[in-house]
């Protein structure tokens, strides 16, 4: 069953993980930002990352793997 489309970057997705709840998903992309999803509203509610540029990108490498801190 879909639940969410990661669509509102240009950047590809290389991991993503749900938190305990599931009520987020975090979600690592070939830009160098994690981007963590609200499931509810599917709407981005936090991006990570060390600077993000007029576009929403940055220019670090790629995030290959995401955990969530217990």
């Amino acid at each position: 069953m879909h639940k969410l489309t990661l669509g509102d970057s240009k950047s590809e997705v290389f991991a993503c993980k749900y938190d305990p709840t599931d009520k987020f998903i975090a979600a690592g992309f070939g830009d160098g930002a994690v981007r963590v999803y609200n499931m509810g509203t599917g709407k981005c509610s936090f991006t990570l990352c060390n600077g993000v540029d007029e576009y929403g990108g940055s220019d670090d490498m790629p995030v290959c793997a995401v955990r969530w801190r217990p």
